[in-house]
């Protein structure tokens, strides 16, 4: 049968634990940290870059695409038409 503990020793006891599985925990991230987080994080990363580079599409050359087109566009109206095209314009 289980013994009667006061609730003072329950909490030393508790609070021992506690001491023990922070430190624990300290010990772990200094571990991971030091040890095999940056290898690690570098190893991902060039992996990510490569696995994403081969879906990625080429940017393509810059060109001007509209060279001196202009256009006026009222405070009251939001909607600007061009080339068969509404465009919303933001007015300040």
């Amino acid at each position: 049968m289980a013994e009667f503990v006061t609730a003072e020793a329950a909490r030393e006891r508790f609070r021992a634990l506690a001491d023990q599985v922070d430190a624990a925990y300290d010990e772990m991230r200094a571990l991971s940290s030091a040890e095999v987080g940056n290898e690690f994080r570098t190893e991902l990363a060039e992996r990510l870059e490569t696995q994403e580079r081969t879906r990625l599409h080429p940017l393509p050359i810059p060109y001007t695409a509209a060279y001196g087109v202009a256009r006026t566009v009222a405070t009251n109206t939001p909607i600007l038409a061009f080339e068969y095209g509404s465009y919303s314009v933001p007015h300040p």
